[in-house]
């Protein structure tokens, strides 16, 4: 995730006319991603938008859950 990239792929559905809730962003446990809290903020934007997050690989790359409990789920 690079910053600004909420803001385009919230951009790009509006566009699209297609709800964020039926999209899943796959983050995958191969790639190593530092919490950040630049990382965290586009996630939480991404989440307050609608869209869905979810971990691939789990358990098996450099990244953790732990990521995500810096991430309002509600």
């Amino acid at each position: 995730l690079t910053p600004g990239f909420a803001a385009a792929l919230e951009d790009q559905v509006r566009f699209a006319h297609v709800d964020p809730q039926r999209v899943c962003l796959e983050l995958s446990e191969s790639e190593p991603l530092p919490a950040t809290r630049e990382l965290i903020d586009e996630l939480q934007r991404l989440r307050d938008a609608g869209f869905l997050l979810a971990l691939d690989d789990f358990g098996v790359g450099a990244n953790h859950l732990g990521l995500l409990a810096h991430v309002r789920m509600d």
